[in-house]
Protein backbone atom coordinates (compact mmCIF):
# COMPACT_ATOMS: atom_id res chain seq x y z
CA UNK A 1 0.00 0.00 0.00
CA UNK A 2 3.16 2.45 0.33
CA UNK A 3 3.79 4.90 -2.74
CA UNK A 4 6.61 6.92 -2.80
CA UNK A 5 6.19 8.50 -5.91
CA UNK A 6 3.42 10.15 -5.00
CA UNK A 7 3.23 13.94 -3.84
CA UNK A 8 -0.15 13.40 -2.36
CA UNK A 9 -0.47 14.60 1.42
CA UNK A 10 -3.01 14.03 4.30
CA UNK A 11 -3.44 17.88 3.92
CA UNK A 12 -4.49 17.73 0.21
CA UNK A 13 -7.21 15.13 0.85
CA UNK A 14 -8.31 16.99 4.48
CA UNK A 15 -10.00 20.43 2.95
CA UNK A 16 -11.92 18.22 0.65
CA UNK A 17 -13.24 15.94 3.89
CA UNK A 18 -13.72 19.38 5.32
CA UNK A 19 -16.82 19.72 3.31
CA UNK A 20 -18.11 16.06 4.30
CA UNK A 21 -21.31 15.84 6.90
CA UNK A 22 -19.93 13.93 10.14
CA UNK A 23 -21.33 10.01 8.98
CA UNK A 24 -19.20 10.53 5.58
CA UNK A 25 -16.18 11.69 7.96
CA UNK A 26 -16.81 9.01 10.36
CA UNK A 27 -17.11 6.45 7.55
CA UNK A 28 -13.67 7.45 5.75
CA UNK A 29 -11.92 7.52 9.14
CA UNK A 30 -13.16 3.59 9.55
CA UNK A 31 -11.92 3.08 5.95
CA UNK A 32 -8.46 4.29 6.62
CA UNK A 33 -7.97 2.46 10.26
CA UNK A 34 -9.03 -0.72 8.42
CA UNK A 35 -7.26 -0.35 5.36
CA UNK A 36 -4.57 0.21 7.20
CA UNK A 37 -4.80 -2.84 9.43
CA UNK A 38 -5.82 -5.33 7.06
CA UNK A 39 -2.97 -4.01 4.74
CA UNK A 40 -5.49 -3.48 1.71
CA UNK A 41 -6.16 -0.21 -0.48
CA UNK A 42 -9.10 2.36 1.12
CA UNK A 43 -10.58 1.21 -2.03
CA UNK A 44 -10.58 -2.63 -1.49
CA UNK A 45 -12.47 -1.42 2.43
CA UNK A 46 -15.18 1.22 0.58
CA UNK A 47 -16.25 -1.87 -1.76
CA UNK A 48 -16.04 -4.54 1.32
CA UNK A 49 -18.34 -1.82 3.31
CA UNK A 50 -20.65 -0.21 0.96
CA UNK A 51 -19.98 2.83 2.06
CA UNK A 52 -21.21 5.09 -0.99
CA UNK A 53 -21.06 8.03 0.18
CA UNK A 54 -17.84 8.37 0.09
CA UNK A 55 -16.16 10.05 -3.03
CA UNK A 56 -14.33 7.39 -5.09
CA UNK A 57 -11.92 10.50 -5.93
CA UNK A 58 -10.91 10.90 -2.03
CA UNK A 59 -10.49 7.08 -2.10
CA UNK A 60 -8.02 7.37 -5.19
CA UNK A 61 -6.32 10.20 -3.31
CA UNK A 62 -5.85 8.16 0.55
CA UNK A 63 -4.67 5.39 -1.86
CA UNK A 64 -1.94 7.30 -2.88
CA UNK A 65 -0.67 7.77 1.05
CA UNK A 66 1.47 5.10 2.82
CA UNK A 67 0.15 3.76 6.26
CA UNK A 68 1.66 6.68 8.07
CA UNK A 69 0.69 9.02 6.00
CA UNK A 70 -3.17 7.48 6.34
CA UNK A 71 -2.97 7.66 9.97
CA UNK A 72 -1.91 11.06 10.29
CA UNK A 73 -5.08 11.72 8.22
CA UNK A 74 -7.09 9.51 10.15
CA UNK A 75 -5.93 11.77 13.46
CA UNK A 76 -6.38 15.18 11.78
CA UNK A 77 -10.23 14.07 10.88
CA UNK A 78 -10.68 12.74 14.20
CA UNK A 79 -9.17 16.18 16.17
CA UNK A 80 -11.48 17.70 13.53
CA UNK A 81 -14.63 15.98 14.70
CA UNK A 82 -13.77 16.26 18.13
CA UNK A 83 -13.61 20.02 18.14
CA UNK A 84 -16.44 20.54 15.99
CA UNK A 85 -18.54 18.66 18.41
CA UNK A 86 -17.04 20.46 21.22
CA UNK A 87 -17.50 23.79 19.38
CA UNK A 88 -21.44 22.29 19.21
CA UNK A 89 -21.83 21.39 23.10
CA UNK A 90 -19.93 25.23 23.67
CA UNK A 91 -22.85 26.80 21.57
CA UNK A 92 -25.64 25.02 23.27
CA UNK A 93 -24.14 25.70 26.81
CA UNK A 94 -24.60 29.35 25.89
CA UNK A 95 -27.69 29.31 24.06
CA UNK A 96 -29.33 28.49 27.45
CA UNK A 97 -31.15 31.45 29.06
CA UNK A 98 -29.55 32.31 32.25
CA UNK A 99 -31.29 31.26 35.20
CA UNK A 100 -30.51 33.21 38.42
CA UNK A 101 -30.31 30.64 41.36
CA UNK A 102 -31.76 31.77 44.73
CA UNK A 103 -29.86 31.59 47.61
CA UNK A 104 -30.68 29.28 50.71
CA UNK A 105 -30.28 31.27 53.62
Amino acid sequence: MTNSLTDTKPNDIITHVENFNFDQAIGLNCLLFLAVREQTTVAYQCEEMGFEDIPKQIVTLCDQLDDDALLKLAGQITLTLIAEENAAALDEENAQPFAVQELDG
